[in-house]
């Protein structure tokens, strides 16, 4: 993982203590900006699923990041 985002792997231990954290982080990210277009979209009136299923369908990261444990 640390040489596909151009890093040394130690460089990113130093930060995360596993891959596990890695991913729980991004995880934790994802599902906030994920919560905040959705309720901006809500609030702005757009149908609930409508709104949920698009914003999902933009962040395929996010969708992916279960897989990985």
């Amino acid at each position: 993982m640390a040489i596909a985002m151009g890093l040394a792997r130690c460089n990113v231990v130093r930060y995360f203590g596993a891959r596990e954290e890695i991913y729980l982080q991004l995880g934790a990210e994802c599902w906030h900006g994920w919560r905040d277009v959705g309720l901006e979209r809500i609030d702005a009136g757009d149908d609930v699923v409508v709104a949920l299923v698009e914003t999902l369908d933009a962040r395929p990261l996010f969708c992916d990041l279960p897989r990985h444990r």
